[in-house]
């Protein structure tokens, strides 16, 4: 496991965030080894990204994407009190 998916896997860990695949009900995930920009369109302008982890079923290939900088504002909020 790299830095960044120990990050990932600390920050899921934190918030609870550790439930079964909703697909299988399988308990193991396979987390991709760096940040994934989610590009979406807005008004018809694409070209904005929301930087995700993606965690991947090991079992049915079920994918679940997370928001890196909201598990970290979580994390950061949890810290302040």
């Amino acid at each position: 496991m790299n830095d960044f998916q120990s990050k990932i896997s600390n920050l899921l860990d934190s918030k609870g965030a550790l439930t079964p695949c909703n697909r299988c009900g399988n308990d193991e995930f396979s987390i991709i080894d760096d940040e994934w920009p989610v590009t979406y369109s807005k008004g018809g302008w694409v070209g904005s990204s929301i930087p995700c982890a993606i965690l991947i079923c090991t079992k049915c290939g079920n994918m679940i994407f997370h928001s890196i900088k909201q598990l970290e504002r979580s994390q950061q909020d949890n810290e302040k009190g």
